[in-house]
């Protein structure tokens, strides 16, 4: 994928992974342009959350799952690099899960987790105040602006999942990696979050995985199509939706494989 007039912040090159003895991913290469939303496609198992969580090192978190070779750059820095501070990359590169989990705690105490965890506590003020402008952005705040101080386990999925990319934002990130972030809302909620990622990308460059072909072709601006853990496809929206070469990619997107 060749970024045209933006700069690509995240390359991977020729990265393998495995879980056991089993390839996962294999010779894949990518470059993600800054603050465009880039849309990774393909059916189940090929690899695409795989993908993410290389990105973010927390696929070592499975004991089975390693990665056998290849570099990944995030601006510049190898992150797969053993010299490599996790705990800063994790700041730098958020994740926004499938299933949006609220920790047992108040609204405002989960939107403050994440920057308290990097940076330490804040003045109940200057607290009130970025919490006040993080639920705002994700479009949450008059919402639960009465309701702060109760448990956030007590919202709606749609509600928890803006919440998740709250505090997500709290930690001011470069990247966002969603990993099938509508797939368990209602359509409304779907609506919402998807004109919420239009407008993060100003700021933030986002890697999506989505089964929701319709929704790719919404909100992305490039693509990265995956069959069998290697890139089949890769380009801006408008190539691979409408000039896909790979016959397979053609019939996933058709609607004719899936």
């Amino acid at each position: 994928m060749t970024p045209t007039a933006n700069t690509s912040w995240i390359q991977v090159e020729s990265l393998d992974v495995a879980y056991g003895n089993a390839p996962v991913l294999h010779q894949v290469s990518a470059s993600f342009p800054e603050r465009q939303v880039t849309a990774i496609l393909g059916p189940s198992g090929c690899g695409k959350s795989t993908l993410l969580r290389v990105i973010n090192r927390t696929l070592e978190l499975t004991p089975e799952a390693r990665v056998t070779g290849g570099q990944v750059h995030v601006k510049g820095r190898n992150i797969l690099h053993p010299s490599e501070d996790i705990r800063s990359l994790r700041k730098q590169v958020g994740i926004v899960q499938q299933r949006p989990l609220a920790f047992p705690m108040s609204i405002q105490e989960n939107v403050d987790f994440g920057r308290r965890h990097h940076h330490g506590r804040l003045q109940r003020k200057e607290r009130d105040r970025i919490t006040a402008s993080l639920l705002e952005r994700v479009g949450l705040w008059d919402e639960v602006k009465h309701r702060l101080d109760s448990s956030a386990t007590r919202l709606s999925i749609g509600q928890l999942q803006r919440l998740c990319i709250a505090r997500t934002l709290a930690n001011d990130p470069d990247v966002i990696l969603m990993d099938e972030p509508c797939s368990a809302l209602d359509p409304e909620s779907t609506a919402t979050i998807e004109t919420l990622i239009q407008e993060l990308k100003a700021t933030v460059t986002i890697l999506i995985v989505t089964h929701n072909i319709a929704q790719a072709r919404r909100i992305s601006d490039q693509i990265l199509f995956l069959l069998d853990g290697t890139v089949a496809e890769a380009g801006t929206n408008a190539e691979v939706m409408g000039a896909a070469r790979n016959p397979r990619v053609r019939r996933f997107l058709s609607g004719e494989e899936g």
